[in-house]
């Protein structure tokens, strides 16, 4: 099992000095943006985006880059301005109590999502902490189970809620 972090570390370490020498561009996602189908959702509408503000976007689809240990602290960046911006959007003052929402990736950056105010959204406590769970499921799913990345991202966007609560299901 140290072999293999060790190697996914390395390649991880390869991969960016060759982007940021120039010898490896990342490949463009021509359509990144995911379409919401918000219809039937199962949960409570507060537990998710609005889909005109947040319909979710894409840096990523391979599986090869985000399931590398480590990937995700090498492409998050959402800094304070548009955090706030974030808020702004959503017409909610800035900062808001310690621990009562948190600025939160729609499509996870562990399953290829993006840094751009497409993907962001202000999420409350506590569905963020069963929203971390379902996203480390379906990241397992894909870089371990074989799972599609797009079918995990088209999950997410449409109801996290739902995958979230087959996962206690089939635990109980």
């Amino acid at each position: 099992m140290d072999v293999i972090y060790a190697y996914q570390k390395i390649t991880l370490l390869l991969t960016l000095v060759m982007m940021i020498s120039g010898c490896v561009a990342p490949q463009p996602i021509t359509n990144n943006t995911l379409t919401m189908n918000a219809t039937n959702r199962t949960g409570s509408p507060e537990l998710y985006p609005n889909p005109q503000l947040t319909p979710g976007d894409i840096l990523e689809n391979n599986t090869t880059v985000i399931c590398l240990v480590g990937y995700t602290s090498t492409v998050r960046n959402v800094p304070l301005s548009v955090r706030k911006r974030v808020f702004a959007e959503y017409n909610m003052t800035y900062p808001q109590p310690f621990g009562t929402y948190e600025v939160d990736h729609l499509i996870p950056l562990e399953l290829g999502g993006s840094n751009d105010m497409k993907n962001l959204w202000f999420e409350p406590d506590p569905s963020f902490h069963l929203k971390d769970r379902t996203e480390n499921w379906l990241h397992d799913q894909v870089c371990e189970h074989g799972m599609n990345i797009s079918d995990a991202q088209k999950a997410i966007v449409d109801d996290w809620y739902a995958v979230y609560l087959k996962i206690v299901n089939d635990t109980n």
